[in-house]
């Protein structure tokens, strides 16, 4: 429980590194202030979901080839 917690906090912030530089270096003038900080917090967390899920999925291809 522990090491996942950890993981998920290393992701938050690896994450939110990431949406931040893609975020500087488009042209932030025409970007709303609301837009971006709204893509700032709901970003990385969308992210940290797709990483999961296709963990789950390697881990159940995996995991079914060993049963064959």
């Amino acid at each position: 429980m522990f090491m996942t917690g950890m993981l998920i906090c290393a992701l938050l912030l690896i994450n939110a590194l990431l949406v931040k530089a893609f975020l500087l270096t488009g042209n932030l003038e025409r970007i709303d202030v609301r837009i971006s900080q709204a893509a700032q917090f709901v970003m990385p967390i969308a992210m940290i979901f797709v990483q999961f899920w296709i963990f789950d999925l390697m881990t159940m291809k995996r995991n079914n080839r060993r049963a064959e």
